[in-house]
């Protein structure tokens, strides 16, 4: 998963150009520790993983052995990051998410935009942009 500012990556989960990797997360979940900055260079030591297979069975996170813990992360960078993604338990990895946080206050989201790799496949660069409109400082 890329981050993008202005079209630059600024944040990322995970290396776009390859399969597999220490960041596996299938049927799971991943949260980056707090007070870890976002960087367009991955570190797996930013991050908490719940396993591969962690959710399979969940009908709801707090029903989870393994909960998801929203919204969670306590910051010291600027901007807006990822905290958290999640690969769903049902065919397809379904549900899929990606919890982004406002750890300021960004007056126009649309200079940021977010880009997917699936399995290794790369990213296409921006597949979201998001809309012109605020959000304001600790907002997930």
């Amino acid at each position: 998963i890329e981050l993008f500012y202005d079209g630059q990556v600024i944040d990322v989960y995970g290396d776009v150009n390859v399969a597999g990797g220490e960041w596996n997360y299938m049927d799971g979940w991943s949260y980056r520790h707090d007070a870890s900055t976002p960087s367009a260079v991955f570190n797996m030591a930013d991050w908490t993983l719940s396993g591969i297979n962690a959710v399979d069975s969940c009908t709801s996170n707090t029903a989870c052995a393994s909960v998801f813990p929203f919204h969670s992360y306590k910051h010291s960078s600027t901007g807006l990051i990822i905290t958290g993604v999640i690969d769903g338990p049902r065919s397809g990895g379904l549900p899929k998410a990606v919890e982004l946080y406002a750890t300021a206050d960004i007056p126009d989201l649309s200079s940021y935009g977010v880009g997917f790799a699936n399995n290794g496949g790369g990213s296409d660069g921006i597949e979201f942009t998001f809309p012109s409109r605020s959000a304001v400082a600790g907002s997930f």
